[in-house]
């Protein structure tokens, strides 16, 4: 008898129950395998594995809402991590929201170049956005990284356009 509910021994260790989860979401039983990876989120909370276990069987269910607070939770983990940050951001453009965008934009100044160019090449996909707050966001990404061709080059057409 195996106990999924007890931890495992090492912090580097993906819990079996999160293991477990992949046959069940495979098999179609969503339900089971959200609370087996739940229960591997619970016994070990450092491993990224579970959450991106879990924001995949959400998709499976069709939850973008709750795959996107997921998929928001550990992009702000691993904020630089560039699958995490398209994963959210993808997610924030399907369910067109640009206040998912903005209020993401405070964690930015912990991120690297990419994040920042990403960031922006997915916000202005959205149907419709301000661009006046894109203006201000750009104009913070380039003193941050003012060597960024492609944002510079949005920005002055931006401006050109606000004018």
């Amino acid at each position: 008898y195996i106990d999924f509910e007890i931890p495992q021994l090492a912090s580097n260790t993906v819990p079996i129950a999160t293991l477990l989860s992949r046959y069940y979401t495979n098999s179609g039983d969503y339900k089971k395998a959200i609370l087996l990876i739940d229960k591997g989120i619970k016994a070990n909370p450092y491993i990224n594995y579970s959450y991106e276990q879990k924001i995949i069987t959400l998709l499976y269910q069709e939850n973008i809402q709750e795959a996107l607070s997921v998929s928001r939770a550990i992009f702000i983990k691993e904020i630089n991590n560039k699958n995490y940050a398209e994963i959210y951001y993808e997610l924030s453009q399907i369910i067109k929201n640009e206040n998912e965008f903005i209020d993401s934009y405070k964690h930015l100044y912990k991120a690297n170049e990419d994040i920042h160019q990403l960031f922006f090449s997915n916000y202005i996909l959205l149907e419709r956005y301000s661009e006046e707050t894109l203006l201000n966001l750009l104009k913070s990404s380039i003193d941050l990284y003012p060597n960024i061709t492609e944002l510079n080059l949005l920005y002055q057409e931006l401006k050109n356009k606000l004018k």
